[in-house]
């Protein structure tokens, strides 16, 4: 895949933001990738790869972040869809959150508006058993839910919004976030993300209009917001559903944060 941001990055800032451990020469990464600290699972027994752009030029292809066994320098398995770098404008590799025993692994790189890969993996005998893209998952729910309850203004919504690009779904921006997920911006640095385990609760926030742009159509504002929970089945149970009658505040930053104490 080719990385869709460039970005340089001086070498002294790497020493401040990913301490990239000197023993990874054991594991025959191909050129330039390295293991983050931040994704290394509770039990020290996997690692997730990334390309290290602060000290390498960035070549014309980047691999998918892959799973790798820190023992045996296997490599575990890919995670779709997902080509995170150490450095990006407006992307963040979030720190990894793994169940304990290291079966489990959510998989997240934050964006400007929303996650832009949103994955969770089941890992038994040092393989991928199963991933589930949350983030598609959880749009599709909210889009269908609110295409059905609101389908003249989603029309004029999607319409207004033509030509956002595949990252927003139909024109819409929709934030997703995990139950127990870190606010963005703050300090990644040697940040071991919180544990995770199945059932997993799942907020989603819809809106037409992020940026709150006051002369936006009032026929094209549209705004809902789902909860979910995400079973050990890796389905999607939906608990609640609602259209917004005001627009959110600030929807696509931190209000996912009430997310383990819904109203």
């Amino acid at each position: 895949m080719k990385p869709k941001l460039l970005a340089c990055f001086a070498p002294a800032l790497l020493a401040a933001t990913f301490l990239i451990a000197a023993d990874q020469s054991q594991l025959k990464l191909p050129d330039g990738y390295v293991i983050p600290p931040s994704s290394v699972s509770r039990n020290r027994e996997y690692g997730v790869s990334a390309f290290n752009n602060t000290v390498n030029p960035i070549p014309d292809e980047i691999n998918e972040n892959k799973i790798v066994d820190l023992h045996t320098g296997e490599i575990v398995g890919i995670i779709n869809g997902s080509s995170a770098m150490i450095h990006m404008n407006n992307e963040e590799i979030l720190p990894a959150r793994w169940s304990p025993d290291g079966s489990l692994l959510l998989w997240e790189v934050d964006g400007k508006w929303s996650p832009s890969t949103l994955t969770l993996l089941r890992i038994e005998n040092s393989k991928v058993k199963w991933a589930l893209d949350v983030l598609r998952t959880v749009q599709q729910a909210i889009l269908v839910r609110t295409r059905k309850v609101a389908p003249q203004k989603y029309a004029v919504a999607k319409k207004e919004n033509k030509g956002n690009g595949t990252a927003f779904p139909d024109g819409f921006t929709v934030n997703v976030r995990v139950e127990g997920d870190q606010e963005r911006g703050g300090a990644t640095e040697n940040v071991e993300g919180r544990p995770i385990s199945l059932p997993l609760k799942v907020h989603a926030e819809l809106t037409s209009n992020p940026k709150e742009m006051e002369d936006w159509p009032k026929e094209a504002q549209l705004d809902s917001e789902l909860d979910g929970v995400i079973t050990p089945e890796r389905q999607l149970n939906v608990t609640r559903f609602r259209l917004r009658e005001t627009p959110f505040s600030k929807a696509t930053s931190s209000s996912w944060l009430e997310l383990t104490n819904p109203d």
